[in-house]
């Protein structure tokens, strides 16, 4: 049993974050909160939240997006 699929939080905020780490979000079921405001994100690929569907709040405020695919 992956202990990472009981999360639901993520805040991963003022990281200087630079690519998504979107092996770090795929497959957990009971993440509800994605925090990654205030990084350096560029774009979020659209299989980031694959098998995540309880999501509902999405942050990525102050980040460089100029892609941002929508998954759902």
């Amino acid at each position: 049993n992956d202990c990472s699929s009981n999360i639901d939080t993520m805040d991963l905020s003022y990281n200087s974050i630079s690519t998504f780490p979107a092996d770090t979000t795929y497959n957990m079921p009971a993440l509800k909160n994605v925090y990654f405001g205030h990084n350096q994100l560029t774009d979020v690929p659209g299989y980031a939240f694959t098998n995540v569907s309880n999501l509902e709040v999405v942050d990525f405020s102050y980040n460089n997006l100029s892609v941002f695919e929508l998954w759902a």
